[in-house]
């Protein structure tokens, strides 16, 4: 991939260079360059939503599971006499 003078020097001599003024093309290169900046957000973004909702999961799970530990000890509790 060429640098960004690459990409307009070669422009400049090319057959760009004729047809577009500069600023028009480091305007759309500037464009693109924003795109793809944008789409590799959206997939970092879409990753950590996936990995949150797998720790959300992860959490329900935990929860219930102290939920269910702590029926069983007050059922325990319950059982046991209280202190003379």
């Amino acid at each position: 991939m060429n640098s960004e003078k690459g990409r307009l020097g070669s422009m400049d001599q090319g057959h760009y260079g004729s047809i577009f003024p500069r600023n028009a093309v480091e305007r759309w290169i500037s464009y693109g360059d924003t795109a793809m900046e944008l789409v590799m957000l959206k997939g970092l973004a879409e990753d950590a939503v996936k990995r949150l909702m797998g720790v959300r999961r992860t959490l329900d799970e935990h929860t219930a599971r102290f939920d269910r530990l702590e029926t069983t000890l007050a059922q325990i509790l319950a059982r046991l006499p209280e202190k003379p």
